[in-house]
Protein backbone atom coordinates (compact mmCIF):
# COMPACT_ATOMS: atom_id res chain seq x y z
CA UNK A 1 0.00 0.00 0.00
CA UNK A 2 3.06 2.32 0.80
CA UNK A 3 4.61 1.92 -2.27
CA UNK A 4 1.65 2.30 -4.42
CA UNK A 5 1.12 5.99 -2.25
CA UNK A 6 4.98 6.79 -3.26
CA UNK A 7 3.90 5.90 -7.09
CA UNK A 8 1.22 7.58 -7.33
CA UNK A 9 2.83 11.15 -5.16
CA UNK A 10 5.93 10.42 -7.77
CA UNK A 11 3.29 9.94 -10.75
CA UNK A 12 1.39 13.38 -9.68
CA UNK A 13 4.53 15.63 -9.14
CA UNK A 14 5.73 14.76 -13.02
CA UNK A 15 2.61 15.20 -14.11
CA UNK A 16 2.44 18.62 -12.66
CA UNK A 17 5.64 19.12 -13.95
CA UNK A 18 5.16 18.02 -17.08
CA UNK A 19 2.00 20.42 -17.16
CA UNK A 20 3.96 23.44 -16.16
CA UNK A 21 6.86 22.86 -18.30
CA UNK A 22 4.61 22.81 -21.31
CA UNK A 23 2.52 25.80 -20.05
CA UNK A 24 5.83 28.05 -19.80
CA UNK A 25 7.26 26.71 -23.17
CA UNK A 26 3.84 27.38 -24.49
CA UNK A 27 3.68 30.90 -23.75
CA UNK A 28 7.00 32.41 -25.05
CA UNK A 29 6.37 30.74 -27.86
CA UNK A 30 2.28 32.38 -28.34
CA UNK A 31 4.30 35.83 -27.26
CA UNK A 32 6.79 35.81 -30.27
CA UNK A 33 4.83 34.10 -33.40
CA UNK A 34 0.98 35.65 -32.72
CA UNK A 35 -0.49 32.15 -31.98
CA UNK A 36 -2.88 33.36 -29.15
CA UNK A 37 -4.40 35.34 -31.54
CA UNK A 38 -2.24 38.46 -31.45
CA UNK A 39 0.51 39.78 -33.98
CA UNK A 40 3.61 38.62 -32.64
CA UNK A 41 7.14 40.22 -32.98
CA UNK A 42 9.88 37.63 -34.21
CA UNK A 43 13.82 38.44 -33.61
CA UNK A 44 14.17 39.61 -36.77
CA UNK A 45 11.29 42.05 -36.60
CA UNK A 46 12.79 43.64 -33.29
CA UNK A 47 16.09 43.95 -34.33
CA UNK A 48 15.38 45.79 -37.44
CA UNK A 49 12.88 48.46 -35.04
CA UNK A 50 16.10 48.57 -32.75
CA UNK A 51 18.49 49.13 -35.87
CA UNK A 52 16.21 51.99 -37.34
CA UNK A 53 15.67 53.64 -34.11
CA UNK A 54 19.90 53.94 -33.54
CA UNK A 55 20.04 54.82 -37.69
CA UNK A 56 17.63 57.64 -36.41
CA UNK A 57 19.56 58.57 -33.39
CA UNK A 58 23.02 58.56 -35.33
CA UNK A 59 21.35 61.09 -37.88
CA UNK A 60 19.88 63.46 -35.57
CA UNK A 61 23.15 63.45 -34.07
CA UNK A 62 24.62 64.56 -37.13
CA UNK A 63 22.42 67.14 -37.31
CA UNK A 64 23.57 68.29 -34.35
CA UNK A 65 26.41 71.77 -34.45
CA UNK A 66 27.81 73.87 -32.01
CA UNK A 67 28.64 77.53 -31.90
CA UNK A 68 30.55 79.68 -29.72
CA UNK A 69 30.25 83.74 -29.81
CA UNK A 70 28.61 86.51 -28.32
CA UNK A 71 24.95 87.23 -28.28
CA UNK A 72 24.42 90.37 -30.59
CA UNK A 73 20.45 90.24 -31.22
CA UNK A 74 17.45 88.59 -29.35
CA UNK A 75 14.01 88.96 -31.45
CA UNK A 76 11.61 87.92 -29.22
CA UNK A 77 8.98 88.50 -31.94
CA UNK A 78 10.30 86.21 -34.42
CA UNK A 79 11.51 83.78 -31.87
CA UNK A 80 15.36 83.95 -33.17
CA UNK A 81 18.52 85.22 -32.06
CA UNK A 82 21.70 86.06 -33.92
CA UNK A 83 24.81 84.97 -32.60
CA UNK A 84 28.35 86.62 -34.16
CA UNK A 85 30.90 83.76 -34.38
CA UNK A 86 34.51 83.97 -35.65
CA UNK A 87 34.06 80.72 -37.65
CA UNK A 88 30.37 81.47 -39.70
CA UNK A 89 30.07 85.17 -38.48
CA UNK A 90 26.81 86.28 -37.91
CA UNK A 91 23.97 83.10 -37.14
CA UNK A 92 20.56 83.28 -36.71
CA UNK A 93 19.13 80.80 -35.33
CA UNK A 94 15.26 80.04 -34.17
CA UNK A 95 14.48 79.45 -30.56
CA UNK A 96 10.97 76.95 -30.02
CA UNK A 97 9.63 75.40 -26.95
CA UNK A 98 12.02 72.52 -26.33
CA UNK A 99 14.94 75.09 -26.21
CA UNK A 100 17.17 74.90 -23.02
CA UNK A 101 18.24 78.15 -22.14
CA UNK A 102 20.77 78.17 -18.75
CA UNK A 103 21.99 81.18 -17.67
CA UNK A 104 25.02 80.06 -14.85
CA UNK A 105 23.40 76.84 -14.81
CA UNK A 106 19.81 78.20 -14.40
CA UNK A 107 16.74 77.61 -16.86
CA UNK A 108 15.88 80.74 -17.89
CA UNK A 109 12.87 82.15 -20.22
CA UNK A 110 13.88 83.35 -24.09
CA UNK A 111 12.21 86.78 -22.96
CA UNK A 112 15.52 86.87 -20.23
CA UNK A 113 18.20 86.60 -23.11
CA UNK A 114 17.29 90.15 -24.11
CA UNK A 115 19.37 91.30 -20.91
CA UNK A 116 22.19 89.36 -22.28
CA UNK A 117 23.16 90.91 -25.12
CA UNK A 118 27.28 90.98 -25.72
CA UNK A 119 27.25 87.93 -23.29
CA UNK A 120 29.59 84.83 -24.85
CA UNK A 121 27.28 81.88 -25.44
CA UNK A 122 27.69 78.58 -26.58
CA UNK A 123 24.92 77.24 -28.50
CA UNK A 124 23.66 73.70 -29.88
CA UNK A 125 21.18 73.62 -32.62
CA UNK A 126 20.23 71.22 -35.57
CA UNK A 127 21.92 72.40 -39.03
CA UNK A 128 19.29 71.82 -41.00
CA UNK A 129 16.67 73.44 -39.50
CA UNK A 130 18.46 75.85 -37.60
CA UNK A 131 16.59 75.72 -34.35
CA UNK A 132 18.36 75.57 -31.10
CA UNK A 133 18.26 72.76 -28.60
CA UNK A 134 20.28 74.43 -25.80
CA UNK A 135 21.36 77.95 -24.55
CA UNK A 136 24.28 78.26 -22.48
CA UNK A 137 26.19 81.32 -20.63
CA UNK A 138 28.61 81.83 -18.17
CA UNK A 139 28.76 85.17 -16.53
Amino acid sequence: MIKKKRFVVILAVLLMFFVLLAGCSNDAEDANNGLNGEAGLSDNQELEDESVQIETQDQEDQDIATAIGTLKEVNIDNGTLTIATESDGELEIEVNGTSEIFVDESLVTFAQLADKIDSEVSVEYNRETKEVTAIRIQE
